[in-house]
């Protein structure tokens, strides 16, 4: 399967990606310019999704890992992998302290990633 997911923070000129090759990337919408290029999935990243004040980033990879990224240093602040399959949806709660990830085998796993 070939894919890329791409991600817009509607408050903020940023976007991020990822795909197969397993990496998510942050990039300045206005001058079309990488930023950064974060590693620490072992597989395909599937999923991202911005934190509600938009500092942090979740990512969901087929390596059934839940990464939690600090956007402007890209420093993995949270790593969540007891999901037993891989994760391809992820939804923050309002508040920002849970992620709800869903697992291809139609598990919903809540994780508490409170900084």
């Amino acid at each position: 399967m070939s894919y890329v997911v791409y991600v817009f923070y509607a408050f903020s000129d940023m976007s991020v990606n990822a795909s197969k090759d397993r990496t998510v990337k942050v990039w300045d919408c206005v001058h079309g310019q990488l930023l950064y290029s974060f590693n620490g999935h072992g597989a395909s990243v599937v999923e991202l999704e911005f934190h509600p004040d938009g500092e942090y980033l979740a990512s969901a990879s087929e390596d059934q890992r839940l990464l939690t990224w600090n956007v402007n240093d890209g420093t993995i602040v949270k790593s969540y992998s007891s999901c037993d399959t891989s994760i391809y949806n992820l939804s923050w709660h309002k508040a920002g302290k849970l992620i709800t990830a869903g697992s291809d085998n139609g598990t919903l796993c809540v994780v508490d990633v409170s900084f």
